[in-house]
C-alpha cells in the first residue's frame, strides 16, 4: 500500500508527448484498474473507449 502512495504522490504532469502509438501492455493496465474500482449495488455504467490510432484520434 505504502508503494500506491508514494506513486501517487509523485505524480507529474506531462505535456509534450511522443508521437508514436502506446503498447497494448501500457493501456490494458489502467483500464483494467478501472474496471475493477468498487462501485455501490455492483454497478457497472462505465464503457472503456481507448483510440491508439493517429488518423481515429484527428
Amino acid at each position: 500500500m505504502q508503494d500506491v502512495i508514494k506513486l501517487i504522490k509523485s505524480r507529474r504532469s506531462i505535456r509534450k508527448h511522443r508521437d508514436q502509438e502506446a503498447p497494448r501492455e501500457i493501456l490494458e493496465d489502467p483500464v483494467d484498474c478501472g474496471r475493477l474500482a468498487p462501485l455501490g449495488y455492483n454497478r457497472q455504467p462505465w464503457v472503456f473507449v481507448v483510440v491508439n490510432e493517429k488518423e481515429l484520434k484527428q
